[in-house]
């Protein structure tokens, strides 16, 4: 699990830590380099990586043909990346894929938030 500190250091700021936390439990990523590729409603088993650079080649291997999510980062999600030589290292950096994936998750917690004006949404 991903402790308070490092969320305070790492993870969208405008972020409750509590929905962080929530968020992190939610996703079931034991670890930052945790891979899971959908390819429509197929879960396709990867090997676990035992190294950054092998999560990053792995992400490259199937970003554009299915559903990636690294750790907290999922791939496609709007991130502009068209070409698998753009994934880099910092995907495979916690910090890194704390911040990325709470930028998106909180990114969609506003607009979903905007929409239900009325709901108690725990964003600043």
């Amino acid at each position: 699990m991903i402790d308070v500190a490092l969320i305070q250091q790492c993870a969208d700021p405008r972020l409750e830590v509590s929905v962080v936390q929530q968020f992190v439990a939610e996703m079931n990523a034991p670890d930052h380099l945790t891979i899971r590729v959908l390819q429509g409603d197929k879960m396709v088993l990867v090997p676990a990586p035992k190294s950054a650079e092998q999560a990053v080649e792995t992400t490259r291997q199937w970003v554009g043909k299915a559903n990636v999510r690294v750790g907290l980062t999922q791939y496609p999600a709007r991130l502009g990346v068209s070409d698998p030589s753009e994934i880099g290292m910092e995907l495979s950096d916690t910090c890194d894929n704390l911040r990325l994936g709470t930028e998106l998750f909180g990114k969609v917690l506003r607009i979903v938030s905007e929409r239900h004006e009325g709901s108690e949404a725990h964003v600043r």
